[in-house]
Parts: structure tokens; sequence; C-alpha cells
């Protein structure tokens, strides 16, 4: 046979066998699917390289798509001339299906599994370093570094460092905490915070276009792993290249296409239409994380005006109103706005921004629920849970706040603030010594902590509670070099450990110190607090003039400033033990319009109901308001309540109810003797010594007696209660 005839039986061979057809086919199938993955593909916010596989696949399955066509009739007859024509082989189509089956499980593993090149654990942490930009145009500036964070925070497999365990590693390398996180300081802090990888990120200009870039570094080994690009022609679509680009970052780091699939929402989306918008609100968010209070509530109130439907935003400023302006009006038109514009935000960020604002408006229960669904949605993000477990902390759920840090902990070990919480957790419950090896740990950590005003007004009453009192003073000093506020909380502090052992001459110079560096910095609410106790003192010496007018003076000042409403009511029961009706349900009024719908304010307006009752004879409806309140702070810190109610069990010669419950507030521990309620725990223990001794109980009558003696035996010779309590004991000694 000649080679023109091989040849032409081999081309008719193929004709017949339908190769000609199959291959037309098959390319046509291609080219529909590949327009169609062009155009779905980047609205379903799957990355590029997805794209390229698809492509790749296609060509792959090319010479498979021929080879079965030449063993078997893949088109049939009627396909192509319209005729019937039964296929060669009944093998051939489940080969052909065996084919599809090896393509769409080769594609699902694709999709499920891990790929990239810096594939991390789950739980990694990640460093985002601080952009490159070589453009030249400021808008970029802190904005495309704070999108990619944006993007990757959806990831469920990684961790971004956040800004503050950046700022204390940051004084740990001895750095300013506002210093800038270039590649060399940026690699060297991932290795002193544990972080797997860094990304560093750069912008340029090419002619008419920008180009994105990042680069993925083991700081391990300050290698370069994987460098990603995406290009934009204008400004307006740098912020789609983000996306573009942070969801190849997300794939080299190791996260499956399906878990990305989950969270297909755009930068522009989650956050802005407008780079100018989120340079500002990024911008604010640094100067908040740094103190900045002043400064990052311009940030944000700059960012809603360039945006008002930038729901991150305006969260943001809502918080802004809250903490730093005590402005709760504005704050909740801000809260508003941001749930009103949810609809665009990522999963991880609407459930954060709905918790936040539930946690602010005083609906913690709700925020538990919100925070709970997010520590579903993101189970390795410590962030998430140390969310969830201060809102159980403030909800006296302890074991679960407990159970949330531990959480915290096992994912971020070197989280100094999840220490400091558990640490508050067991001095809550009592465990007064199990909290002091995780306060020193949190110390450790990050040493300015001990600094930190709740924390060392916390830890140093821990220390007073276990005996420690040197250690307490040396705790509290520390807070005497620091700012005008600071020395003003150190010098409360000090003058409540005198208190504690009865030396209320020394504390009342003390809080006099304290109120007028508060008057100095305008602190209103401290000096409210501060002349609480001083009045207090007053009382306990005996001088009801003097507390009248500290009285006084703080309900001025409550009633023109804004005041937590638990605060009101302090004074006010002041004001009702001191005989100054008028004052206290003046300030009863207050606290209620203010109060915020949670458990603890019921009860303390329930508390200062039943004060006021007492303090004007109506003793059963007295009673009736301080039960109420005892029920509700059965999981809480009742010490106050008990000992009000104890004292309306005595005014009504109920003894036998009156013992009982004074029996209950000398078994308090931790918290529960917290220092606004110290002074009520310690007098519980002479006021149940006065009722056993009354009913005929000796012996437990005097172990009382002693143990208030060994508490005061060193206090003011003014206090009444401490010779009186000499005196009878004296009474009681055997023989």
């Amino acid at each position: 046979m000649s080679v023109d005839t091989e040849t032409g039986s081999f081309l008719d061979e193929l004709k017949r066998r339908k190769v000609y057809q199959t291959t037309a086919a098959y390319g046509a199938a291609v080219f529909v699917v590949w327009q169609a993955a062009d155009i779905a593909f980047p609205a379903l916010g799957l990355p590029p390289s997805l794209l390229r596989f698809v492509v790749l696949v296609a060509l792959m399955g090319f010479p498979v798509a021929i080879g079965l066509s030449w063993a078997f009739e893949v088109v049939p007859q009627d396909a192509v001339d319209g005729g019937a024509s039964p296929s060669r082989s009944p093998t051939g189509w489940p080969l052909l299906a065996t084919a599809a089956i090896v393509f769409a499980l080769g594609a699902i593993g694709w999709v499920m599994l891990p790929k990239g090149a810096m594939a991390l654990a789950e739980g990694a942490w990640v460093l985002v370093a601080h952009l490159r930009n070589e453009t030249g145009d400021t808008i970029f500036d802190g904005t495309l570094d704070e999108g990619i964070r944006l993007s990757l925070a959806q990831s469920s497999r990684v961790n971004l460092l956040a800004a503050p365990r950046i700022r204390e590693g940051l004084r740990q390398m001895r750095r300013p905490e506002d210093a800038p996180l270039d590649e060399a300081t940026s690699i060297e802090l991932a290795v002193r915070l544990g972080a797997g990888a860094v990304v560093i990120p750069s912008l340029r200009r090419m002619g008419n276009r920008y180009v994105l870039g990042a680069r993925l570094v083991d700081p391990a080994t300050e290698q370069t792993v994987s460098s990603l690009t995406e290009t934009a022609s204008s400004p307006e679509e740098v912020l789609e290249a983000v996306d573009r680009l942070a969801r190849e970052i997300r794939r080299e780091l190791g996260e499956t296409l399906g878990s990305m699939v989950r969270t297909p929402i755009r930068l522009r989306q989650a956050t802005t239409v407008s780079l100018e918008a989120l340079k500002a609100w990024s911008e604010g968010v640094r100067e908040g994380s740094a103190g900045h209070g002043g400064e990052a509530g311009v940030l944000y109130r700059r960012a809603v005006e360039l945006d008002s439907t930038f729901a991150l935003a305006q969260a943001s400023l809502g918080q802004w109103y809250r903490w730093n302006q005590n402005d709760r009006v504005r704050a909740d038109s801000a809260f508003d706005k941001a749930l009103a514009h949810l609809e665009g935000v990522t999963e991880r960020e609407r459930l954060a921004i709905q918790g936040t604002v539930s946690e602010w408006r005083g609906d913690r229960e709700a925020a538990a629920g919100w925070f709970g669904a997010l520590t579903s949605l993101m189970p390795q993000d410590p962030v998430a849970w140390s969310r969830l477990g201060y809102v159980f902390l403030r909800l006296g759920r302890d074991q679960e706040a407990i159970e949330a840090y531990q959480k915290v902990i096992l994912l971020d070990s070197l989280d100094a603030n999840a220490w400091a919480n558990l640490a508050t957790l067991h001095y809550g419950q009592g465990d007064l010594e199990a909290a002091v090896p995780l306060y020193e740990r949190a110390f450790r950590l990050q040493p300015d902590l001990r600094g930190n005003a709740v924390l060392n007004e916390e830890y140093g009453h821990d220390l007073v509670l276990l005996g420690r009192f040197a250690d307490a003073e040396e705790l509290y000093g520390l807070m005497l070099a620091g700012t005008p506020t600071n020395r003003a909380r150190g010098l409360r502090s000090m003058a409540l450990l005198r208190a504690y052992t009865g030396r209320y001459v020394e504390a009342s110079d003390l809080l006099r110190q304290a109120i007028v560096l508060h008057q100095a910095g305008h602190s209103p609410i401290s000096e409210v607090r501060d002349r609480a106790f001083l009045a207090a003192a007053y009382l306990r010496l005996g001088r009801g003039e003097a507390a009248r007018q500290e009285i006084g003076a703080a309900r001025d000042l409550a009633l023109r400033n804004w005041m937590p409403s638990i605060l009101l009511v302090t004074v006010g029961v002041l004001g009702a033990r001191n005989g100054e009706l008028g004052t206290a349900e003046e300030l009863l009024d207050s606290a209620v319009a203010r109060a915020e719908p949670n458990v603890d304010n019921r009860a303390a307006l329930e508390l200062l109901r039943g004060e006021v009752e007492v303090a004007r004879g109506n003793l059963a409806e007295g009673t009736a308001h301080l039960e109420t309140a005892a029920s509700l702070q059965a999981a809480g810190r009742p010490v106050r309540v008990l000992s009000a109610l104890a004292q309306a069990r005595l005014a009504a010669a109920e003894k036998e109810g009156a013992a009982s419950l004074l029996e209950e507030v000398t078994r308090a521990q931790g918290s529960e003797t917290s220092r606004e309620s110290q002074e009520e725990w310690i007098l519980a223990h002479y006021r149940l010594a006065r009722v056993l001794q009354e009913l005929g109980r000796t012996v437990e009558a005097r172990a009382a007696y002693q143990r208030f003696l060994e508490l005061w035996g060193g206090a003011d010779p003014e206090l009444r209660e401490v010779g009186d309590a000499r005196a009878r004991l004296a009474e009681l000694a055997p023989g």
C-alpha cells in the first residue's frame, strides 16, 4: 500500500470514527465554558487561578476526548447527518462517564483541598506589613494594607495579628508604638510574636496602570515564598485589585476554595466605594488603638461624611461617642445607621457590629448571642472568643467566660489581656490565691498593665484581701508616677487601703488630694466616685455635716454630667442614710431616666428605692424593694444589698432573719467584697456579733467580735464600733 493510500485511509478512518466532529464539539464546549467562567468567577469572588485551572484541564482533556472518539463513537451519527447510528461499542459511554468522574473529582479536590506555596497550619498567625506606596499618591497610604487585612480577616483558617499585639511587640523591641512596619521590622516582629507568614504589599504605577503586589515571606528564613500581583487601570479599580490579591494570598496560605466561596463579599461592598472614606476610617482605627481618642473621632466623622452608608465607620463612630463623649443620643444615631447598612458587609463584620451595638446598648444577652455566632463562624479567631468572654464576664456567667478566655489562650498564649481577664474571673469567684499567678503572667507578658488603672486597683484589692498590704501599697504606688489622672486613681487606692484597716482619717486626706487632681483634669465621674468615698468616710467618723457637703457636691456634679446610673445610686444611698431624702429621691429619678435595661442597673435602682423607703420608716415597702434587688443580684455581687436588707430586718426586730443575712455577707469573697462594699463587709462582722449576742449565741458572737477586731484592730479611735466591740468582747470573755 502506498503512503498516499495509507494517509487517505487514516483520514477516512478519522472521519468515520467522527474524530473531526468530536474535536469541533469539544472546542465549542470549551469556548462556552471559558466565556461563562470568565464572567461568573469574578462575580462569585473566585480567584483568577481557578479560571487558569479550568483552561488547563480543558487542554488536558483534549487528547482524552480524541482518544475516546477514536475508540468509541462519542458523537452519535444523528448529531451529524440526522440519521440514526448505534454506538460501535456498548462500553464507550461508561468509559466516557468514568473520564468525566475523574475530571470532576480532580476539580473537587482542587476546590476542597488546601493548596499554596505557603500553606500554614490552621489558626496560624499572619502579619500584614505597611504598604510600600511607590505611586506618590497619599490616598493609598494606610488604606490598601487595611483593605488587605479586612479581606484576609474573612479567612477562617489563619488569624491576623491585631494592633494591640503589634504595639506590644514593638515596645518589647524598644521601638515606638507607631513605628512603620517595613519589611525588616515586620519580619523581626513576626518572629517575636510567633507569626507564620508576613504579607508585604506594594503599589506602583506602570504607565497608566497600577500594579498591586504582595510577597509572602517566611519570617523564620526571611525568604520570599510567593510573589503575587494584580493590576488596575484607575485608583477606583484598585479596591477590586485588593480583593483579587487577598484571595490569591488566602489560597497561597492554604485556604481551600470551598472556604473562600463562602466569603465572596468584595471590599467595596464590605466597606465603601470611597477610597477617601476608607482612608479616614483606617487612620481613625489606628489613632483609636493608640489611645488618641480625639483624633480618632475627627477621622470617623470624616469617613461617614464621605460615605454615610459605610457601616463599619458608623459603628466605630457610635462606639467613639459612647466611650469618649458619653453621648448616648449621637451614639445611637450612628449605631442605627450602621445596622441599616449591613447588607453588603461580610458575615464576620455583620455579626461583630450587631454584637457591639447590643453590648453598648446594654443588651448583653443579645451581644452574647451575636458573638457566640461569630465564634462559630470563626472558631480559630481569638478576638471573637475574647469578645464573647468579656460579655459573659459582664453578665456574671463566670464559668462560660473562663472557658472562652481559655480558648483565647489556647489560640494565643501571648494575649496578656486574656490572662488578666482570667485572673479577674478567679478573683471574682473568691479564688484569690489562684488569681495571683494569672495577674503576674499578664504583667510579665505586658509590663505596662501593672499601671493600668482597672487592673492595678483590682489586683491590689486581691492582695489586700489576702492580707498582703505592703505588696498592695507597692503596686498602688506605681500609679503615683503617672499622669494626673493616674495619680488620682493611685491616691484613691491608697485611701481605700487605709479604710480597709479602719484608718479613715488618713483615707479622708488622700481622697481630698485625689479630688483636687480630678477637678484639674475635668474628670467628673471619677470626682463623683471619690466624693462618695469621702462622704462615707465622714459618716463613719461621725462628721455628718462634712458628709452632707460632699453628698451635695457629688449630686450637683452627677446631675450636670453624664454618669453611670449605678454611681447615681451610690450617692443616693449615702443621702438616704444621712437623712437627705430629697437628694436621694432626686438622684433616684435621674438614675431611672438614665439606666440601661440590664440586671445590674435594675438591682441598683431597687436598692436605692429600698433605702429611701426604709429611711422614711416604710419598712415593709423598703424590705420588698431590697428583696427584689437581692434576687436580681443572686449571681452577682450582693454585699451592699444584703447588708441593707439585714439592716431593714433589724429595724423590724427580725433578728433571726438579720443574722442569717449578715452571716451570708461575712462569707463573701473576692469581688463580692469589692472596694465599694468592703466597709459593709467588715461592719457585717460587728453587726452579726451584736445580733448573735442578743440572741444568746455567745460563742458565735465572741468569734464574730474577734474577727471584726482583727480587721479593724488598729482603727481610728473615732470609730465607735471598735470601742464597743472591745467592751462587748470583754463582757463575753469566759469565766
